[in-house]
């Protein structure tokens, strides 16, 4: 459904039929809407919320928009992240492999990287002009849940399974602050970039300002 938030009023909706899915991503102006499962093999579904319709879709489970909603990225089942031109939805990228089980994903505000994290808690960062990465560096003991970049790019926030967020310098990758928050499984920053909201499995929410 579709709600108009300063009016409190449904606008319209999409006929999705049965979806049990319960990962969502919205692009930056409203106008697509990926959805995602964690039952194996389920694919990336995909809706025009402008057209009120659902797309074709593509294989994969989690995704990401690039900042300006030209690119999406999708982390496929068979451990591969591939990236889509959100006009055509021609693959834009070759099959990205780092290695293991594909987990979370990220674009930079400028759009210059994609971050990935896979279930054994490493994470690569590739350049989107080459789609060359990174040595990939370990980030977490377990399956890395979020990736999430500042508003100003200059941080990447990861969690993972194990109860802390992670803080990186992304001029040089290095740990700059590590955040004992339990394990969390969502994360935002404000848009001014000086306060961190974090989410985990429980009930609780915690705000942590930047120093």
């Amino acid at each position: 459904m579709r709600w108009d938030v300063a009016g409190r009023k449904e606008v319209g909706g999409v006929a999705a039929g049965t979806i049990d899915h319960t990962l969502f991503w919205l692009s930056p102006d409203g106008t697509l809407l990926a959805s995602g499962s964690w039952t194996p093999g389920d694919p990336l579904r995909l809706f025009d919320l402008a057209a009120l319709k659902e797309l074709k879709p593509l294989s994969g489970f989690k995704a990401a928009f690039s900042a300006d909603g030209r690119r999406l990225g999708v982390s496929g089942w068979d451990g591969a992240y591939r990236v889509y031109d959100t006009h055509s939805w021609a693959a834009v990228s070759p099959e990205l492999k780092p290695g293991g089980v594909a987990r979370a994903l990220e674009f930079s505000p400028d759009g210059r990287l994609l971050v990935t994290g896979t279930a054994a808690g490493q994470v690569s960062v590739w350049d989107t002009a080459t789609w060359t990465s990174t040595r990939p560096f370990e980030a977490h003991s377990g399956a890395i849940h979020t990736l999430l970049f500042s508003p100003d790019g200059r941080t990447l926030a990861s969690s993972g399974k194990d109860p802390v967020v992670k803080l990186w310098n992304t001029a040089t990758w290095r740990l700059s602050q590590t955040l004992k928050s339990g394990e969390v499984t969502r994360m935002q920053f404000t848009p001014d970039g000086t306060t961190l909201i974090t989410g985990g499995p429980g009930p609780s929410i915690r705000f942590w300002r930047a120093p």
